[in-house]
């Protein structure tokens, strides 16, 4: 591991023996990741066609890192952000300039990207390409005081891609079992990407599902529009 580096959504291998409990309830909403929720279901289950489709989704796993700085270390004709980079961080942005108050006294760094080809290299490599890069576009970067640092890269929290076909192979809320409903950004809910707004509808519309069971009348799901266009402020 990278010392100093590690949030607490990093994966960390551990021997210790696992518990199980057994909860019963009249529902059951489940909003765990498809990888995830393949783990907890029967054998029996996984031989219906509603979950064999979770297998055939594609994944993939993030990573992040985050670095507070003592002073401003990008320049003002910068917007604050910049996306394309090569190498496992596409994306590198500098919250102080995006944000309107300020998280620390100077810069807040972050990169994101995907593990894809990278998931074999080692932290510490990737750390160091995240550096290189940081040093390459903002060189005051390298005479900066780093505060605190956070590195992110959990296997526990994959997102769903949406490659070419995956649409129908998205389960809808309502699951071959009457009282189990499925929701997060995976499932079918109007949006044709991944995105917050997704999310939030599908726990909606498995809430839907809950209340049709009870009798009761479903609430409106208000339609979005994709993509949605610009909001003025």
């Amino acid at each position: 591991t990278a010392s100093g580096t590690l949030s607490n959504y990093h994966s960390v291998e551990t021997s210790a023996a696992s518990t199980t409990v057994d909860v019963t309830a009249d529902y059951y909403l489940s909003a765990l990741p498809p990888r995830d929720l393949q783990e907890v279901l029967a054998p029996d289950s996984m031989a219906l066609p509603y979950f064999q489709n979770l297998t055939r989704l594609e994944t993939q796993r993030t990573i992040a890192l985050t670095l507070w700085y003592d002073r401003v270390i990008s320049r003002p004709i910068d917007d604050g952000a910049i996306i394309g980079l090569p190498g496992p961080f596409s994306t590198v942005a500098d919250l102080y300039r995006l944000q309107n108050a300020p998280e620390g006294r100077g810069s807040v760094i972050q990169f994101v990207g995907e593990d894809g080809a990278y998931a074999t290299r080692p932290d510490a490599e990737l750390l160091s390409d995240a550096m290189d890069a940081l040093h390459s576009l903002w060189p005051d970067a390298r005479t900066a005081t780093i505060d605190k640092q956070l590195f992110h890269r959990g296997n526990h929290d994959a997102f769903f891609l949406t490659t070419p076909g995956s649409d129908e192979l998205r389960p809808l809320a309502a699951s071959p079992y009457p009282n189990l409903f499925l929701a997060g950004d995976y499932t079918q809910t109007g949006f044709r990407f991944i995105c917050m707004e997704g999310v939030y509808v599908s726990g909606m519309l498995a809430a839907n599902e809950v209340l049709a069971r009870e009798g009761l009348p479903r609430v409106a799901v208000r339609p979005m529009s994709e993509p949605g266009g610009a909001i003025s402020v």
